[in-house]
Formats: C-alpha cells, sequence, structure tokens
C-alpha cells in the first residue's frame, strides 16, 4: 500500500494532515463522491458532523506558516497563541480560527437541521452562546476579516437556524449590537474619505480602498446591523455599495485580486446582497462586470476537476474554495445553466459547509450546460483549452494590469493542466514570512516567464495582442511583454506566442527583438507531486499517470539540468539557458506521449509540427 500523500495545491504540499481530515477543512473526506446533488451534499454534511461530535479541541492549520493548534472548546475569545512567527509581530491567528470554528458550526447545525440530534444541537448551542460572549471580535485597529466570519455565524444562525431558540436569539441580539458598536469607528476612519465613486478616482492612488479586508469586515457589520436593526444600517450599506460599485466598475481596465481573494469578497457581498432590497440588490446583479468572478472560477479550473484552479498569484484553490461558495449563494437570484454546471461539477467534499447548507435544496433544480470557450479571458489570464473532460487539455497564461499585490508582475507564466492536475505549475505567491522562501516566491525564479540579462518583470502593463480560435482544434494567444520589464533591455519587441493544437499539444514562441545580445534564463516548474524523467533530449513531467513531454528545438535537456531551488517546498524545477539567445525560443509540450519531430524554419520565426506549421506572423 503506497502511504505517498496526495495533494492538490502546492500549499497542500509537505503539510501534515490531520487524521481523518484534509489540511483546510477538518472532517472533509479525502476522496470525492461520483454523484454532486442534494442527497451527496447531505451526506457530506452528516459525514462531517460526525467527526466534529468527537472533537475535544478546535483543531485549526496555520498553513501558511506550517502550524497546527489545538484550541479547547468551546472557543471563548480571539485567541492569540503565545507561539512567536518569525518576523511578523502580528500575527492573524483568529481568521484561521474563525475559518475553522465556521466549518464546525456549519456542519453540526446543518446537520442536526436536516437530521434532528440533540447531541449535535446541544454542542451548536454551546459553541453559538460561547461565540456570543466574545470580549471583542477584532484582532487589530480596523474592520477585520475574522470579525466578519463571527458575525456571520451569528447572523445565519439568527435567521436560518430552527434549533436556535429565544433565549439564544437575544444573546445573538445582544452580541451583534456589540459587533455594530466595535466595528462603527472601525470602517468610519478607514473609508473616512469615501463619501461617493468619485472619491475611488484615480484608481492608481486609491485602490488599496478597495481590498478584500476592510470591505469584508465592514459587511460584517452590516450583517450584525441587521439582526437588530440598528439605526446605522443604512449608513453602512451606503458605504458597501460605494466600494463595490468601486470594484466592479474598475474591472472593466483590469482590476482583480485573483480568483481566490475576488471570490472571498464576493462570498461576503452575496450574503450582504440577501439584506438589500430587490431594486438595490438588482443594481449590483446587473452591472456588466458582475460574473467576472464565475469566468475566473470556471475559465481558469483545470480539465477534470472544477475545483482546482490555475495557481497564477495568491491563488489557494483547497484552502480558499470562497468563490465557489458565493455562486452557490448567487444562484439564489440567478440560476443560469452556466452557474449551474459549474456548481454541478463540484464535490462536495471540496466545498465550505456554508455551501453545502446553501446548495442542498437547489442543486437539483439548477440547469445546467457547459459552455463552448476554446480560446477565453479570465480577466487576469488568458486559457486555452480542449473542453472540461479528465482528458482534455489547458493552458493558462498570466495577464494582467491589475495594481493589487496578490497579481505579481509575472505576465505570460504558463501552467498546463490535464487529468485533474496543473502539471506544469508556478510557485510564486506572497510568503509573509521574511525568510528563505519567501525571496523564492517573490523571485523571478519561481514564475516561467524569460529572465532577459537576469532581469525580472517589474511592471504589470502588458498588452494582450491576440485571443482567438481560428479552427475547432487550433487556438492562440499572444502578449506583448515590453513593457513588463525593467529599462534598459534595449527592446524592440518582447512578445509570448501560445497555441494549444487539439488536446495533445501546446507551443510557445517567445519572440525577443533585442538591441543586442542576450541571455536567456527559463525556470520550467513541475507539479509537486511530479515524477520527472528524460530522453533523448526531451523532459518528462509524470502525475498520476498524466505525462507532460516538454523540448525546444536544438536545445537537448537532460535530467542535470532540473534540481530543487532554495526556497522552495519541495517541487523540482528545470532550468535551461540560451546565451546568446536566438531571436525566438520554441518550446513545446506534449501530453500522453513525447515530443514529435520538428522543424523549425524562416529563421526559427515559424515551426512545423507534424505537418502543421506555427508562425508568430
Amino acid at each position: 500500500m503506497s502511504i505517498r500523500k496526495k495533494h492538490s495545491s502546492r500549499r497542500a504540499f509537505l503539510q501534515t494532515s490531520l487524521a481523518g481530515a484534509t489540511v483546510a477543512l477538518p472532517g472533509v473526506a479525502t476522496a470525492a463522491p461520483v454523484r454532486t446533488d442534494g442527497a451527496a451534499i447531505e451526506a457530506e454534511i452528516h459525514r462531517r458532523a460526525a467527526w466534529h461530535r468527537a472533537q475535544r479541541r478546535l483543531v485549526v492549520d496555520y498553513y501558511r506558516i506550517r502550524r497546527t493548534l489545538a484550541y479547547p472548546l468551546p472557543a471563548r475569545s480571539l485567541a492569540i497563541p503565545g507561539m512567536a512567527v518569525p518576523s511578523i509581530s502580528e500575527y492573524p491567528w483568529p481568521i484561521w480560527m474563525s475559518w475553522a470554528l465556521e466549518e464546525r458550526i456549519y456542519s453540526l447545525a446543518w446537520s442536526t437541521e436536516w437530521k434532528p440530534d440533540e447531541q449535535l444541537t446541544t454542542l451548536v448551542t454551546r459553541d453559538l452562546t460561547a461565540l456570543t460572549a466574545f470580549p471583542r471580535y477584532c484582532q487589530l485597529d480596523r474592520p477585520d476579516l475574522t470579525s466578519a466570519h463571527c458575525a456571520r455565524l451569528m447572523w445565519t444562525a439568527y435567521h436560518r437556524w430552527k434549533l436556535v431558540d429565544g433565549a439564544v436569539k437575544e444573546t445573538i441580539q445582544a452580541a451583534c449590537a456589540r459587533h455594530v458598536e466595535e466595528l462603527t469607528p472601525l470602517y468610519e476612519k478607514h473609508y473616512q474619505t469615501v463619501h461617493s465613486k468619485a472619491d475611488l478616482e484615480p484608481l492608481a492612488a486609491n485602490f488599496s480602498k478597495l481590498h478584500n479586508i476592510p470591505l469584508i469586515g465592514t459587511i460584517g457589520a452590516a450583517l450584525s446591523a441587521s439582526v437588530i436593526n440598528h439605526p446605522g444600517a443604512a449608513e453602512i450599506n451606503r458605504i458597501i455599495g460605494i466600494i463595490f460599485q468601486g470594484i466592479l466598475d474598475a474591472r472593466a481596465s483590469g482590476y482583480s485580486e485573483g480568483v481566490g481573494y475576488d471570490g472571498y469578497v464576493l462570498d461576503f457581498i452575496a450574503d450582504w446582497l440577501s439584506i438589500l432590497p430587490a431594486p438595490e440588490r438588482d443594481r449590483f446583479l446587473n452591472h456588466p462586470h458582475f460574473d467576472d468572478c464565475l469566468e475566473e472560477s470556471y475559465r481558469l479550473s483545470v480539465p477534470g476537476a472544477m475545483e482546482q484552479v490555475a495557481e497564477l498569484g495568491d491563488v489557494e484553490p483547497r484552502e480558499m474554495p470562497f468563490h465557489q461558495a458565493a455562486q452557490v449563494k448567487l444562484a439564489r437570484w440567478r440560476p443560469t445553466p452556466l452557474r449551474g454546471w459549474f456548481l454541478g461539477n463540484w464535490p462536495p467534499a471540496r466545498m465550505r459547509a456554508d455551501a453545502l447548507g446553501n446548495l442542498r435544496d437547489r442543486i437539483d433544480r439548477l440547469p445546467r450546460d457547459a459552455p463552448n470557450e476554446p480560446a477565453a479571458n479570465a480577466h487576469y489570464a488568458v486559457v486555452l483549452r480542449s473542453g472540461w473532460q479528465h482528458s482534455d487539455l489547458a493552458a493558462a497564461m498570466s495577464a494582467t494590469n491589475s495594481p493589487t499585490a496578490h497579481l505579481p508582475p509575472d505576465n505570460g507564466t504558463l501552467v498546463i493542466g490535464s487529468a485533474g492536475k496543473w502539471i506544469l505549475a508556478d510557485p510564486g505567491y506572497e510568503q509573509y514570512m521574511q525568510d528563505e522562501e519567501r525571496v523564492f516566491t517573490l523571485g523571478p525564479a519561481a514564475h516561467n516567464y524569460p529572465l532577459i540579462n537576469g532581469r525580472q518583470q517589474t511592471s504589470k502593463k502588458p498588452k494582450l495582442v491576440r485571443l482567438d480560435a481560428p479552427s475547432s482544434d487550433l487556438c492562440r494567444a499572444t502578449i506583448d511583454l515590453a513593457a513588463c520589464y525593467p529599462a534598459p533591455l534595449n527592446s524592440r519587441t518582447i512578445s509570448r506566442h501560445l497555441w494549444r493544437a487539439g488536446n495533445r499539444c501546446v507551443l510557445v514562441a517567445d519572440q525577443l527583438d533585442l538591441e543586442s545580445p542576450a541571455r536567456v534564463v527559463y525556470h520550467w516548474h513541475g507539479h509537486p507531486e511530479a515524477a520527472w524523467w528524460s530522453d533523448s533530449g526531451q523532459l518528462l513531467l509524470s502525475v498520476d499517470n498524466a505525462d507532460l513531454w516538454f523540448a525546444s528545438p536544438g536545445k537537448p535537456l537532460e535530467l542535470a539540468a532540473v534540481s530543487r531551488l532554495a526556497g522552495s517546498r519541495g517541487q523540482l524545477t528545470a532550468i535551461a539557458a540560451f546565451d546568446p539567445a536566438p531571436a525566438v525560443i520554441w518550446w513545446v509540450f506534449s501530453l500522453g506521449r513525447p515530443v514529435p519531430q520538428v522543424a523549425a524554419q524562416d529563421s526559427a520565426r515559424a515551426l512545423t509540427l507534424e505537418g502543421r506549421t506555427f508562425s508568430i506572423d
């Protein structure tokens, strides 16, 4: 029997799983059920509730810093453990604690709501009563994520669960009143310069006002205010409306925090929309960019696993599936076939309990219709795919001008996936601790765009030149990257051309029109679980019997080029240097078989593969 752990994301790699649980969601099954319907969702909630019933402590996985703590139950306050985190003086411990507490209470409550159980009801009542007695809900002097999760828990319990009786409702009302009192001076201070949408312009100087943390924290205050009909509720909602309208409008020019954090905001926005009058709610739902997050979610999913979105930037598919929960809630007002197809392809074991509770009674009524999008813009990346099934092939390439930190300057970085995994991967993300890992994950070697004379990208100024599908089995994207690099590179052209041919081949042509010879270096990263091999000058990445071969014509690649870079959490990297670099550098990726023989022509501006010619013209 194999004891090798399986991980669905780069951050899950090298983590310790809890007995009977996954890293992110305690009590989540390790194998996804075959079907996604109401019965499967209910079974998953009951299974999680059984796991939580037996727990005597709230186990919280701080996967970002590789710590796991066991808090006493019931949780009676925001816990700030006396454990040092290197280089971070005020680590936000309560955020992950609130995620775990939310999962626990939702699992227990929905289980006993659907199948009454006296012991589970007692546990929920105990945990909720302890939550309402928290001395405070914000860790820091600003609206924060923890306070929002606590408020949403109480708001949900108050409105949704029959098990919450009059006495518990009174304690929730009192806690919500204290929460609004605590949050009011914090959101007023943070948004004191925002009186209308005009105060958010220009975006370059004010985009921090759109950041996910204070907005989510303020939404928590709005939910608490709605429970007690607080006289300040209208003003809180007005401020949230200005900020969210600003986000939607800014998306027209490329604003995004990536699917993980865009979805996190939208998950709370979806709850906030439910407390608004219908005309006001529809004003947001009908915005032309409201469905951008849905498009990010499904367009960036790997073939064969809807939940496994491409990890470009700060994206955590396993640990932060809030974007899926958002779409569950939005299906209440927009039960479109596309949204139904998206939700119906998520395994219940990978959904948060909040999403499961909202989806059980809706999933079987949703229409489902898969899109046909061989070449699609996912708003901060472009995606070329043959389809959505396990045997299909997809390539996603970073293309963003968003000013937010969660999307780094890594334009042109490529991930390639099939069979439920992004086999060619990107390990770059923002590790907060000042250590060797942060140097690597924020550095140029964590991405696979070309490093030219040692210079990494410093600006997010790509130009999407082309994105189309000339035929049913061929699609193409071209990005001009010249403005992404710092001066002086003396470049006339730096472009990355990408093709997807059928469901087996991806081609890359980097066009480097420079005024002087250059040294160009590539870092191709494999999935954390990938096994490597080389044969006949080609390298192989193999994950769960899915084989991805890659080669560069005229540049033999051997295993000697593969190593584990300092700061890597385990995955290996192939390094290839061209010195001096030709005007065009070709790479060919082939799924399931070695790269076929290729012939370059016209000074490498074109390449012939199996009778088909690919040209950068």
